[in-house]
């Protein structure tokens, strides 16, 4: 017999708990763990890659995109010129591009939107100055629409681009 030597009580020499007490009798690195049981697995750390959380609403943006710029086009053809529609049409072919580099994995992946979104940028910010200094051709609501079109794009690419710089999800999606 030997003593607890948390109560004091007396318990079998080869006991590994205190009957009185309920205290573990072995060494601390040889008791097992109360909150963990053999039945339940170890939790690993979540792999951060792939399209899932906000990479996946980024991807589907992304996807979206150059669908929505082209049933744009076809409803609404008053609204753009011969310049416009060549314009757009060079956007849609840069997120058709982008598609191709998202599902691929590419690395480059991240450049190219930057490149493509200060492209956007700037032609949005060129309609919108050039609306701006001949304002007497539009309303006051096509002034407003053209000048939240070109914050809105600013907005986007700078949000879009800041997440893939320093998500460790995109950092470990874009490997290829």
């Amino acid at each position: 017999m030997k003593k607890c030597e948390y109560c004091a009580e007396e318990v079998q020499e080869d006991a590994k708990k205190c009957k009185h007490c309920g205290e573990w009798l072995q060494k601390d690195e040889e008791q097992p763990k109360a909150k963990q049981t053999k039945d339940q697995p170890k939790k690993e750390p979540q792999k951060l890659e792939g399209f899932s959380g906000w990479l996946a609403l980024f991807g589907l943006g992304i996807f979206a995109a150059p669908i929505f710029i082209f049933f744009s086009i076809i409803t609404e053809p008053e609204a753009y010129d011969g310049l416009g529609i060549f314009f757009n049409i060079l956007i849609i072919a840069g997120y058709i591009w982008l598609n191709y580099l998202m599902v691929k994995r590419r690395k480059v992946f991240k450049k190219w939107f930057l490149g493509i979104g200060v492209a956007q940028i700037i032609l949005t910010g060129l309609i919108a100055l050039g609306a701006n200094s001949e304002s007497y051709l539009y309303s006051q609501s096509e002034l407003s629409d053209i000048n939240t079109s070109a914050f809105r794009t600013l907005f986007y690419v700078i949000v879009w681009a800041l997440y893939l710089w320093n998500s460790k999800r995109a950092k470990n999606t874009f490997i290829n």
